[in-house]
């Protein structure tokens, strides 16, 4: 029956409602409908899950890790503190050949602006939003983590802002004038072939540079006081997000 259902949809006049000619006719062509408006469902329901800022950032450390090879690291809301101030980084991604300063996106299907300028627009389906130039935060933090290998005898060591762009809903298309390093997510891989701007200067000190940030790491909870003493006790944003989401 089933078999004979199916068989009129592909036919060269196409489907006819009228060769619904039984019960089971109908029901098992309604169960047909009724299953792929469940599996959408699903499918619309998963993508919106995931499109909060935690899950965003997880997609992003996830693909670093992998592209980095078993030795690249990613630090997630790791502070570093030098003598004269302190931030906190929402990621830090360490490979063996470069450094970057990430920040996570997690929506957004067309963004637009430049490099120098205060903000960028960012697009969705149903209307826009204007963000603070998410270079500008980076360079504070990399003013700050640059500062912090000079006093561990370190030197000047470059570091390079990276902003991905991980919305679950599209393939975001990315006009930021000036600036390759905003790319989505999905750009990520030909982007690390392509860019291996640290590897002389970065790779020889390697080892001491992890060591130096799995220490900030571990001291990072000490260290928000530092930053924020009077909401340091306070759940993150991102963290109620997820949970209101879960």
């Amino acid at each position: 029956m089933s078999y004979l259902l199916l068989s009129n949809w592909f036919e060269r006049n196409g489907f006819e409602v009228w060769k619904l000619k039984t019960a089971g006719d109908w029901f098992f062509f309604l169960l047909i409908l009724f299953g792929g408006f469940f599996i959408f469902w699903l499918v619309a329901r998963r993508m919106k899950k995931n499109r909060t800022p935690e899950r965003a950032a997880q997609r992003v450390e996830k693909k670093l890790k992998r592209l980095g090879g078993k030795n690249a690291k990613v630090y997630r809301n790791i502070v570093i503190k030098n003598s004269k101030a302190a931030a906190e980084c929402e990621m830090l991604f360490l490979a063996p050949d470069r450094i970057n300063l990430v920040k996570v996106i997690n929506k957004g299907t067309q963004v637009k602006g430049q490099m120098g300028s205060k903000n960028w627009t960012v697009y969705f389906n149903s209307g826009s939003e204007t963000m603070i130039n998410p270079l500008i935060p980076l360079q504070k933090q990399k003013d700050v983590l640059n500062f912090f290998f000079v006093e561990n005898h370190l030197g000047k060591i470059p570091i390079n802002p990276l902003v991905v762009f991980a919305d679950t809903y599209s393939y975001p298309h990315i006009q930021i004038f000036g600036f390759a390093g905003a790319l989505p997510l999905q750009g990520l891989r030909k982007w690390f072939k392509k860019e291996h701007p640290f590897e002389k200067e970065v790779k020889w000190k390697r080892a001491r540079v992890e060591e130096l940030l799995d220490q900030a790491m571990a001291d990072s909870d000490i260290n928000r006081f530092y930053i924020n003493p009077a909401g340091a006790e306070e759940p993150r944003a991102a963290e109620q997000e997820e949970k209101a989401n879960d």
